[in-house]
């Protein structure tokens, strides 16, 4: 995105109105006397894309992708006046977290294309940890519940893409703007497997145990002596690092 803001112009492509979706993405692009044609801007864009794709995919850091990456064409709508282009920019934002599709039987909302990818699920209780961080292989994402504070904070302070499972359903999901930011970078995914409103114990337990489950690898690096993730760190001992 940065090339592409570069070679179409300071100020044409903000990043706050820019949103990638699972298989489209929008833009705000501003046009100024002299620029190129938006023809020319766009299709610059798309090669810059796929130019560094296919360099994420030699590193090892992107999944191959068949045939083409872009549709031949793209649509256009010319905004008119600042209310036209502040509803327009307020719904590009939130369009991500109003998608929702389904991940092999579960509600999910933000990019499927993490699901993909070796994941290390993350759980822990409490507020706060000094545990040393693990070191991951290129290309590895986070899975978590980001229930407790603890979890929240290593989710938060890393880089990497998440994959986070609420214990409620899609429509009462709340996002923390760090969650949405990662939202709309694409560097999110929402699975949602519940059809409660509130979060209860026992979906809390159940929600723990899938990403047990489904994770490649597991990490509890705070569990309360005698409680559930500690019967986890166990039961799932040659998942954990």
């Amino acid at each position: 995105m940065k090339d592409a803001r570069t070679v179409a112009g300071a100020g044409l492509m903000p990043a706050t109105d820019i949103v990638v979706m699972p298989d489209h993405f929008h833009a705000l692009i501003k046009l100024r006397r002299g620029d190129h044609t938006l023809r020319e801007i766009i299709g610059t864009f798309k090669s810059l894309v796929v130019h560094e794709y296919i360099a994420g995919v030699k590193r090892g850091a992107w999944a191959r992708f068949p045939e083409k990456i872009w549709h031949r064409n793209y649509y256009e709508r010319i905004i008119r006046g600042a209310e036209d282009r502040e509803r327009t920019a307020s719904y590009i934002q939130m369009n991500p977290v109003k998608l929702q599709f389904r991940i092999e039987g579960i509600a999910a909302m933000g990019n499927p294309a993490l699901w993909e990818f070796p994941s290390l699920g993350i759980l822990a209780s409490g507020d706060s940890l000094s545990a040393q961080r693990p070191r991951l292989p290129k290309g590895t994402i986070l899975f978590s519940g980001c229930h407790s504070g603890a979890e929240q904070a290593l989710v938060r302070e890393s880089l990497r893409p998440l994959i986070w499972m609420p214990a409620v359903c899609p429509d009462s999901v709340g996002f923390f703007p760090w969650q949405l930011k990662r939202m709309e970078e694409g560097s999110l995914l929402v699975l949602c497997p519940f059809e409660e409103t509130h979060t209860t114990r026992a979906n809390a337990l159940t929600r723990n145990r899938l990403i047990a489950e489904r994770c490649d690898r597991l990490w509890i690096p705070s569990a309360r002596k005698g409680g559930s993730l500690e019967s986890l760190k166990k039961e799932y001992q040659e998942k954990h690092i």
